[in-house]
C-alpha cells in the first residue's frame, strides 16, 4: 500500500502539471508532466507490474512507460541502432553483495538480535562493552531493509527496467530504481548525507510530489509527510519531527 501511494500521486501530480503552464513547473515537473490520463492497461500495469509489486521500489509513471516502449535506451543513444546496454556487470554486483548479506543475516543477525542485549551476561559487561553490542546489533538489523532493497534492484535490472544512461568511462549505469548506497550510507559524516543515500527512491518522491510544491515549511513539511506515510506510531512523529530540526540545525552550523 506504501508503493501504491507513491505511484497513485506520481501520477495525479503528473497529470495536474500536464494541465499548468510550462512557466509554472520545474524541469522535473515539465519532463514528466502527463497531457493525457493513462490508459487502464497502462494504469493497472504501472501499479502491479511484478518487479517492484512486493517491496518496489516506486518510480514515476513516465519512466515506467519509457522502459515499457524503450525509450529508456534509445534518448541515451545517438545512433538509430537500438543497443541494448549490457547488465551484466550490474546483476552480478548487486545478487552477489545480496548473497553476501544473507550469509551475514543467517549467521549474525538472527543469533544476535537487539534482544540479546538484554541477556544477563551482556548487562554484566562493562558500559563499552554493552555500547560496542549494541551498536553491532543495529547494523545487523539494517539488512531487514538492506537486501530486500538490493534485491529488488537486482530484479528490475535483469528485466531491463532501471538504465539511467553511461557514465563518464562510457559503462552503463543502472542506478535509476536503487533504493540503498550501503557503503556511502555507512560511512557518511552527516545526517543530510545519511538521508541521501537512504531509501533513495522515497526522497525522491518526497521532494519531487511534497518540498517542491510546499510554498514554506518544505523540510518540516515533507518530514511530516514521511511520518504519515509511515504509519500512525508516535515512535515515528518523535524520530522524523526531530529529524528535521536536525537539518535545520546542520544548515546553521
Amino acid at each position: 500500500m506504501m508503493i501504491f501511494v507513491q505511484k497513485l500521486t506520481y501520477i495525479a501530480f503528473s497529470y495536474v502539471d500536464g494541465s499548468k503552464s510550462s512557466d509554472k513547473l520545474n524541469e522535473h515537473q515539465k519532463s514528466n508532466a502527463l497531457i493525457l490520463f493513462p490508459g487502464i492497461l497502462e494504469f493497472y500495469s504501472y501499479l502491479f507490474h511484478f518487479q517492484g509489486v512486493v517491496v518496489g521500489p516506486g518510480c514515476n509513471f513516465k519512466d515506467y512507460i519509457e522502459f515499457i516502449d524503450g525509450t529508456n535506451i534509445k534518448k541515451h543513444q545517438n545512433d538509430s541502432t537500438l543497443k541494448c546496454p549490457s547488465v551484466k556487470k550490474a546483476l552480478f554486483k548487486k545478487i552477489s553483495i545480496t548473497l553476501l548479506m544473507i550469509v551475514v543475516f543467517l549467521k549474525l543477525t538472527l543469533k544476535y538480535p537487539f534482544s540479546s542485549y538484554l541477556e544477563p551476561d551482556v548487562l554484566a559487561k562493562p558500559l563499552w562493552f554493552r555500547l560496542l553490542y549494541l551498536h553491532l546489533a543495529s547494523k545487523g538489523h539494517h539488512l531487514y531493509y538492506y537486501i530486500p532493497w538490493t534485491l529488488s534492484d537486482a530484479v528490475n535490472n535483469a528485466s531491463g527496467f532501471g538504465f539511467n544512461g553511461y557514465d563518464e568511462k562510457g559503462e552503463p549505469k543502472w542506478d535509476l530504481l536503487t533504493n540503498i548506497n550501503i557503503y556511502e550510507l555507512e560511512t557518511s559524516t552527516s545526517f543530510k548525507y545519511s538521508i541521501d543515500n537512504w531509501h533513495i527512491q522515497t526522497k525522491n518522491w518526497l521532494r519531487r510530489i511534497f518540498f517542491d510544491r510546499l510554498p514554506k515549511g518544505k523540510t518540516l513539511g515533507v518530514f511530516v509527510v514521511s511520518c504519515i506515510w509511515h504509519g500512525f506510531y508516535p515512535g515515528y512523529y518523535f524520530s522524523f519531527v526531530f529529524s528535521a530540526f536536525v537539518i535545520y540545525v546542520g544548515r546553521g552550523v
